[in-house]
């Protein structure tokens, strides 16, 4: 009958539902569909002990229900990753991709150790030696372990080296902090950049460029930009 043969379709597909459930289950906890290889690009300074952690957590788990977002948390919390992308390839392979931050400058703690940073302040490895190819922060900062961040003024110490143009860059030696938080400029030619507290980037820094070479070949030692309008003596 009508009614007899609507019922065996609906019991029919109930039934291949319940297959097709049954069968998702099974490719969700299947070999082979678990993560048989991870492929690590862009780590240079990470630390290889908590990238290997991270590679293992996702090692042999079903690529399905792998939380690539835990593991990408994980990364963004090692001292020298920026960014990082996880992503999955089907059937068995994880890509994990690493943007690391660039070391800007480095400080001297209380401890005697030095802090290396990068220009958002963020520590990225305590060391013993001064890296010559980094611009030195004179001035003794806390003693921060590498992950977290410095504060002001080493801090606007960082973000005013990533913002100097490249032929001030070229003639930085160091930076100096003082108690007060003004950070000064050592440059090349023995000339000192008094330039105050860390904030007016884009005014003090083109008030610097304009005021040498308006000087020319005049003889000075400092340059004042801390007030906003910039002089010598």
């Amino acid at each position: 009958s009508a009614h007899g043969a609507r019922r065996l379709h609906w019991a029919s597909m109930v039934g291949l539902g319940a297959a097709v459930i049954m069968v998702f289950l099974l490719l969700l906890t299947s070999p082979i569909l678990s993560i048989r290889q991870v492929d690590v690009e862009g780590a240079v300074y990470a630390d290889p002990v908590r990238l290997a952690e991270v590679v293992d957590d996702l090692d042999g788990s079903a690529i399905l229900t792998a939380d690539l977002d835990a593991a990408k948390k994980k990364l963004l919390e090692i001292p020298w990753v920026r960014q990082a992308r996880v992503s999955m390839h089907l059937p068995s392979r994880v890509t994990v991709e690493i943007v690391e931050r660039i070391p800007i400058a480095f400080f001297r703690a209380v401890d005697g150790f030095n802090r290396v940073i990068d220009r958002d302040g963020r520590i990225l490895d305590v060391i013993e030696g001064d890296p010559t190819e980094l611009t030195p922060i004179i001035g003794t900062g806390p003693n921060l372990s590498a992950g977290s961040f410095a504060e002001q003024p080493f801090l606007g110490s960082a973000q005013l080296i990533n913002a100097l143009p490249y032929e001030l860059l070229q003639r930085l030696k160091s930076v100096s902090v003082a108690p007060t938080g003004d950070i000064s400029l050592s440059l090349s030619e023995n000339i000192e950049v008094l330039f105050g507290s860390p904030d007016d980037f884009q005014i003090k820094l083109v008030g610097i460029v304009n005021e040498i070479k308006r000087q020319g070949t005049n003889r000075y030692t400092v340059l004042d930009v801390s007030s906003g309008e910039p002089s010598v003596r």
